[in-house]
């Protein structure tokens, strides 16, 4: 069994809701990276006794893994700042259950963080993958500060999954909006990005699984934080004719374009 370091330099924290019915792709693949000296807190919103188990067999098995458990379902902002909150790394990497992670994924950011001081949130490029389909896609995404922070004007231009950042240069903006709700991540860029740096590596270091619509069951609720999220960007944008121009862009959830 790997055992836990005492000063871990990363902290893997990840939120779980009933994730019994469908692979764990994002515990196992994170177990097996090749970078191992991480704490992997889990949190559990509320999920039901088979996802319970399914937590506690993973817990026994790895030392590294410390579950905490919501008495009920808190939403995931406020489950990853539970999380963050007692993470005792550096460095919190964000993973999700339904992501298949590159075995050097730690291992490439935790690197490049050590090498870039005046980078603060770190993502990747990543695959995306539709259920019930044959065919992925590799999503590209812009790469240095200035081109990221001017493109969170037309969308989220970081993959949240793919995310590790500096946790004591984010923790005092929150970090996520509670209560919120989805795009939580989203938010949270649009807030910092006249005050931290960016870079997204430009090799896809995971594979996100998705329905194919995932936003379908929500449509009303991505709409209306959309329009939020932008005009709260507005007091962040370094160009808000800019910021005004994309506005109509929270359409896209009903228009996919």
């Amino acid at each position: 069994m790997p055992i836990a370091k005492s000063n871990p330099r990363i902290s893997v924290v990840m939120s779980v809701y009933n994730c019994d019915n469908y692979p764990i792709r994002g515990i196992e693949s994170t177990l097996n990276q090749n970078f191992q000296e991480f704490e992997f807190i889990i949190i559990d919103d509320g999920s039901e006794k088979k996802t319970k188990k399914l937590l506690e067999k993973y817990s026994k098995s790895d030392d590294r893994i410390k579950i905490i458990t919501n008495e009920k379902n808190i939403k995931l902002a406020s489950s990853l700042n539970r999380g963050i909150k007692i993470a005792r790394g550096e460095y919190i990497a964000r993973a999700d259950v339904n992501i298949n992670y590159d075995v050097m994924r730690l291992e490439q950011q935790y690197d490049f963080l050590e090498k870039h001081l005046d980078i603060d949130i770190l993502g990747s490029n990543f695959y995306w993958a539709t259920v019930g389909k044959i065919e992925i896609r590799k999503i590209m995404l812009p790469e240095k500060h200035l081109e990221i922070s001017r493109k969170l004007s037309r969308g989220n231009c970081i993959c949240h999954p793919s995310v590790m950042f500096r946790k004591e240069k984010l923790v005092p903006f929150g970090p996520y909006k509670e209560g919120f709700g989805k795009p939580e991540d989203y938010y949270l860029w649009m807030q910092v990005r006249s005050k931290l740096k960016f870079y997204n590596l430009q090799e896809p270091l995971l594979t996100k699984w998705h329905r194919s619509n995932p936003w379908n069951d929500k449509l009303l609720d991505y709409f209306v934080n959309d329009i939020r999220i932008r005009l709260m960007g507005f007091k962040t944008s370094s160009n808000v004719l800019r910021d005004l121009f994309y506005f109509p862009r929270c359409i896209k959830y009903f228009f996919q374009f």
